[in-house]
C-alpha cells in the first residue's frame, strides 16, 4: 500500500520549522549536528559547549514529559555523552520567548558558579 504524500501546507510547515531551527542554531553560535542518512544535519539538534539541545519551536507551548526529555537525554549521550538541553522558542514573528530546559544538577553548579563568582567583587 502506498502512503500518502504529504499536503503543500505540511511540506510548507516543516520546510519553515526546519529552517527557523537552523537559525536558531546559528543564533546561538551552536554546531549542528550530523545525521545518520536522512540528511546533512539532524533537525533542531546542536552542540554549544558541554549541552547537546534540542530546539522546539512551537507558537503556543508544549508539554515537557519524561518522553521528550528521555529523547533528549538519549541524544546527548549519542553526541560524546554531552550534557542534555532542551530549547524551546515560543511565539511568531518578533514576539519569540527562549527558554532553556537542564538538569537540575546543572542550574546548582551554575549558582554556586555565579556566588563564587560574586564573592571574588
Amino acid at each position: 500500500m502506498k502512503r500518502p504524500q504529504p499536503s503543500n501546507a505540511t511540506r510548507d510547515i516543516k520546510q519553515k520549522s526546519s529552517m527557523a531551527e537552523k537559525n536558531e542554531i546559528k543564533r546561538d553560535g551552536g554546531r549542528a549536528m550530523k545525521n545518520s542518512g536522512r540528511g546533512k544535519i539532524q533537525k533542531g539538534d546542536y552542540q554549544l559547549g558541554p549541552f547537546t539541545f534540542d530546539v522546539k519551536e512551537y507558537p503556543e507551548g508544549m508539554s515537557v514529559n519524561k518522553k521528550v526529555w528521555s529523547k533528549v537525554c538519549m541524544d546527548a549521550y549519542k553526541n560524546g555523552n554531552t550534557e542534555p538541553g532542551l530549547k524551546l522558542v515560543l511565539g511568531d514573528g518578533n514576539e519569540k520567548v527562549r527558554l532553556g530546559v537542564i538538569p537540575w544538577y546543572m542550574v546548582e553548579l551554575l549558582i554556586k558558579l555565579l556566588e563564587n563568582d560574586e564573592g571574588r567583587s
